[in-house]
């Protein structure tokens, strides 16, 4: 019968060193700052291994979702527009489909994650949401990899209040190619992004936008007002004060 370490050595790859240090997982998010009330919210999470030496295994991202929103109302249906957040719709690594597994946290507040093991706490009705890289392992010097998310923002968000969208790095197999080593996971970092209900442009004719002074070089400016799709406005009054 083959021991582990010996099934290491025929399959081609090293084991880590007894005691060796765990691989350094790290998600990061970019999400846009005003996004349009019922509209699709995209934004990214960005995965690393920030050791220096260590190889990880496994790699995956954990999003936190806030699908309730600010005042939704639990256990919603989309029917009843109960809810007033943010919701998963797809997850993308250079245009390829990510392996997603979208988990909702139950009455009770809690969610067992399918890697760790551990129970989560959260707010019943919001998703976690566990994102498998494309990749058996994750090397120290190789270049991050950004995965592009598609979400759903409510046409009911609560205008002008930030939401939080939290995301967490890990290892799955740690820094073992034979799953022998403890799992790994950073701390969650986060980003808030306040729903919008309408943007206002102004944009000036002046060629370079530069103009010389006086009567005879007239100028003009242009106000556009972008409102959410689905929404209307009514009696909107646009003043600029030059």
């Amino acid at each position: 019968m083959l021991a582990a370490a010996d099934l290491v050595l025929l399959l081609g790859v090293t084991a880590p060193p007894a005691g060796a240090s765990p691989p350094t997982p790290l998600a990061t998010l970019a999400v846009p700052a005003n996004p349009f009330i019922g509209e699709a919210l995209t934004f990214t999470t960005t995965f690393d291994n920030t050791d220096l030496t260590d190889t990880g295994y496994g790699p995956y991202v954990d999003l936190r979702l806030p699908t309730t929103g600010i005042d939704g109302v639990f256990p919603g249906t989309p029917a009843a527009n109960a809810y007033d957040g943010i919701s998963f719709t797809s997850a993308t690594y250079l245009g390829t489909a990510v392996q997603s597994q979208v988990l909702t946290f139950g009455a009770g507040g809690t969610i067992v994650h399918p890697f760790t093991g551990v129970t989560i706490a959260g707010t019943p009705g919001d998703q976690y949401v566990v994102l498998s890289l494309p990749f058996g392992s994750f090397t120290p010097s190789q270049p991050a990899a950004t995965i592009t998310v598609t979400t759903a923002l409510s046409n009911l968000a609560d205008v002008g209040t930030p939401l939080s969208i939290q995301a967490t790095g890990g290892f799955r197999y740690g820094n073992s190619p034979t799953g022998s080593t403890p799992i790994v996971q950073s701390p969650a970092t986060s980003a808030s992004t306040t729903p919008t209900l309408v943007k206002l442009t102004k944009v000036c004719n002046c060629p370079e936008g530069e103009t010389s002074t006086g009567p005879n070089f007239p100028k003009s400016y242009t106000i556009t007002a972008d409102i959410a799709t689905g929404q209307t406005l009514t009696n909107l009054r646009l003043t600029d004060a030059i």
